[in-house]
């Protein structure tokens, strides 16, 4: 339950390994729960996470693999993840979207 009125509510700026973590509620201006981090993003849970683009990540760039989606929202682009360009594979997205109530 992280809050920021910049980027990556949860984390920002990394290359290393996202492994097996829960990102919950976390809020920021652009990706909600993670920014520019460009590792491995494997096995994690993002939950109810908010931002104006990029509910839970924006500029993600590595390996999104084996993650479970669910309900983050942006009322801009992306409910899940926007402007992740590398390998998306392999993940379960549901109920993520649009919010215009924010």
């Amino acid at each position: 339950y992280n809050k920021t009125l910049d980027k990556g509510g949860g984390v920002s700026n990394c290359s290393g390994l996202i492994y097996n973590n829960t990102f919950i509620g976390n809020e920021a201006d652009e990706g909600g729960a993670l920014y520019e981090c460009h590792g491995n993003i494997y096995r994690n849970n993002f939950n109810r996470n908010i931002a104006d683009s990029g509910g839970s990540a924006k500029w993600c760039n590595g390996i999104i693999e084996k993650n479970l989606f669910t309900n983050n929202l942006s009322p801009g682009h992306g409910g899940a993840l926007t402007s992740c360009y590398g390998t998306i594979q392999n993940n379960l997205f549901t109920g993520n979207g649009k919010n215009s109530n924010s």
